[in-house]
């Protein structure tokens, strides 16, 4: 079977994929050094660490409550950055499992 382009719903789809792509890129790039990696995971496990009570909450009748918009940015920031060259060193350093992601770290 021959290759065949992606095909995207609307421009406008495809131009916020494009967005996230880089965003991602950027910021796996600002934490190219395993010193300022391992500082910034370091903050963000023990922040997820601290608040894992906070992502699966109930109201007093039973309805399920989201997680802040906080908590959405922490679990994203820290499963972009499990994608960087520096996170099988980090985590041989921690009580982390290799591989893992932000979902593991919030169990």
């Amino acid at each position: 079977m021959a290759w065949q382009p992606t095909i995207w719903g609307s421009e406008k789809i495809r131009l916020e994929h494009e967005a996230f792509l880089a965003e991602q890129a950027a910021l796996l790039d600002e934490f190219r050094e395993p010193a300022k990696y391992a500082r910034e995971m370091d903050r963000l496990h023990a922040l997820l660490r601290r608040y894992s009570h906070r992502w699966v909450v109930y109201n007093a009748a039973g309805e399920r409550q989201e997680p802040s918009q906080r908590m959405y940015d922490w679990v994203d920031r820290y499963n972009t950055l499990t994608n960087s060259v520096n996170f099988e060193a980090w985590c041989d350093g921690r009580e982390c499992a290799f591989p893992h992601d932000a979902y593991d770290v919030l169990a």
